[in-house]
């Protein structure tokens, strides 16, 4: 394949005024994440929609898979981080959206109005370890308490694994928000996520319009693996790789996780 070197020189790749965040692209903040109209600029300059497939072995939160899916191209990926793996599964995954709204209806009822007492139902308190750092004080046993329920509801009441998932990156993207705030206040998790599903599932219902005629069509193959052994890709299979690797001396990616981790329950 003949790189068009003349045509990228044309290009500006900050790409000056450009949004950034639409569609399933705001599910989830991740770290150095690099945006989507590289990988978008790249498809178009090298690939077919319909017929090509991409893979990216640092994927991270799925940037060039999303943007590989509304190019109408098979996208798989693979990456060390579970969290990574997790929300680039859910982001580029459409999802029947009547069962996903009796979902969230379904999980939205086990609180009532002042949504604090969970109705009618036995659960299990999760013992969550979190770091030994100052942030960890926001923790209270009320909001610990409220976590158990919600992913009580989501690992025993949600059958299906992707509708699982969903929910799961809605509440590892409202603990990132309450991580990052510049407030320093208590968490109150259900503030937080109940307004993060309700935009998740408008933008899924939008991801769903967008890709639904090419939605059966699609071969995604997303996984924990190390870059290094690929071996789970037969050969000559993958028409270009596109990828941003990790800033593993600038950013430590643990430490930026420790609270996602430690409450979806990875290692």
């Amino acid at each position: 394949m003949d790189f068009p070197t003349e045509n990228i020189k044309e290009i500006n790749w900050d790409f000056p005024g450009s949004r950034t965040q639409f569609l399933t692209h705001k599910y989830h903040s991740y770290p150095a994440r690099f945006i989507p109209q590289i990988p978008r600029t790249i498809y178009r300059m090298l690939l077919k929609s319909g017929t090509s497939k991409v893979f990216d072995p640092f994927v991270g939160c799925g940037t060039s898979l999303v943007e590989a899916i509304l190019s109408q191209i098979s996208a798989g990926g693979s990456d060390l981080n579970p969290l990574a793996i997790l929300i680039s599964r859910v982001k580029t995954q459409p999802l029947e959206m009547n069962k996903l709204k009796n979902y969230w209806l379904d999980l939205q009822k086990i609180f009532n109005p002042d949504l604090q007492i969970y109705k009618g139902h036995q659960f299990s308190q999760r013992d969550f370890v979190f770091p030994k750092r100052h942030l960890s004080t926001r923790f209270s046993e009320d909001s610990i308490y409220i976590f158990s329920k919600i992913l009580d509801f989501i690992e025993n009441n949600i059958l299906e694994l992707d509708f699982q998932d969903f929910f799961k990156v809605g509440l590892s993207s409202s603990v990132t928000t309450l991580t990052e705030s510049k407030k320093w206040e208590k968490v109150n998790i259900w503030r937080t996520f109940r307004p993060k599903i309700d935009s998740m599932i408008k933008i899924m219902g939008e991801f769903n319009e967008r890709i639904n005629s090419f939605s059966n069509q699609m071969r995604n193959d997303i996984r924990i693996a190390d870059s290094r052994d690929l071996h789970f890709i037969p050969e000559e299979t993958i028409d270009c790789i596109v990828t941003s690797p990790p800033y593993v001396n600038a950013l430590d990616y643990n430490r930026i996780h420790q609270y996602n981790m430690s409450i979806l329950g990875y290692d």
